[in-house]
């Protein structure tokens, strides 16, 4: 059977929050513990607290190529949103892209009409479903451009 570790976080500097291990968690340290639990696979969903987090995941996939895949971030305000997603699935392991809406990232914008040119709106009741709320997008299969989906 195989075994896929839903959400691992790897970065090298910045304060994670309490919840989370304090030391910095690299690709060849997860492989480690992975091995170590009977772990098959893992997907890596960069962190906030360090800004080269999806270069990190990049970096650990080339390395490991059968062991992870990448759920990646940015920053919904950076107004480059919109190439970005238009070439991420090329980047190395990116499945998708996963969002937070606290801090710089306002729930509203999920609805409101603020991520306007990064593909549908979801409902506003989709993305109630998870507290805090969060939403994914997600490439459709065949489909060159990015579609929202709640995950």
């Amino acid at each position: 059977m195989l075994i896929v570790d839903g959400q691992i976080h790897l970065w090298e500097k910045g304060t994670p929050s309490p919840p989370h291990r304090q030391e910095p968690y690299s690709g060849e340290q997860a492989i480690a513990a992975m091995d170590q639990a009977g772990v098959d696979r893992a997907l890596i969903h960069p962190v906030l607290w360090d800004p080269d987090s999806n270069e990190l995941a990049v970096e650990a996939v080339r390395k490991y190529p059968d062991r992870f895949a990448i759920m990646g971030w940015f920053y919904l305000d950076d107004p480059n949103g919109p190439d970005l997603v238009a070439h991420w699935k090329e980047r190395p392991g990116m499945f998708g892209l996963r969002f937070y809406f606290n801090e710089r990232h306002k729930r509203e914008w999920m609805t409101d009409g603020s991520l306007t040119g990064y593909g549908p709106r979801p409902s506003a009741a989709a993305c109630r479903l998870r507290s805090p709320p969060r939403c994914s997008y997600r490439r459709s299969a065949g489909s060159p451009s990015a579609t929202l989906a709640s995950n």
